[in-house]
């Protein structure tokens, strides 16, 4: 990726400097891929797959988290009917019990953050490959990322719509 953007910067700037050069020699498009993240149904498709991959766990967590919570309650409604040893019993208890959760719950977010991280490479690779047929198809000689971009004129094609088309296929 970093080589991704080292190249488009490259060009970028080539283009400032000697623009009238490089509109006769090159042929430039355009693409974002944020809107393709944002608006194509493989988005959907992937936040349904890793809903149903982590609902059971989300599901266990919920579960110990009201548990834990209904625990604390009636320790503080039934805590004045029981002796200094057993409240402090409770409360080491209950403490242990939270710190396990946190600690459940921490695993939990990591993992879901690395699967989120690992579907959404898979799908910018798939986007990349399409990007890449367009520019071989349309003899593009550079696709330059559009938010890198400030300013383009109506002369640079941009390819995002053309790539939607194809992912939503």
């Amino acid at each position: 990726m970093k080589s991704y953007i080292k190249i488009s910067l490259f060009y970028l700037i080539k283009i400032i400097l000697f623009p009238d050069n490089i509109q006769a020699q090159e042929n430039i498009a355009v693409v974002n891929i944020y809107d393709i993240f944002q608006k194509s149904s493989q988005q959907n498709i992937i936040v349904q797959k890793l809903t149903k991959e982590f609902q059971q766990r989300i599901t266990e967590l919920q579960n110990m988290e009201q548990d834990l919570h209904n625990q604390m309650q009636n320790f503080q409604h039934s805590k004045k009917n029981i002796n200094i040893k057993e409240k402090k019993h409770i409360e080491t208890s209950l403490n242990k019990k939270q710190e396990i959760l946190t600690k459940k719950i921490k695993i939990f977010e990591q993992e879901s953050i690395k699967r989120q991280t690992e579907e959404k490479n898979k799908f910018l690779q798939y986007i990349n490959k399409i990007i890449q047929n367009i520019a071989i198809k349309n003899n593009f000689d550079i696709i330059i990322e559009s938010n890198a971009i400030v300013y383009t004129n109506q002369k640079i094609k941009n390819i995002t719509n053309e790539v939607l088309q194809i992912i939503n296929k």
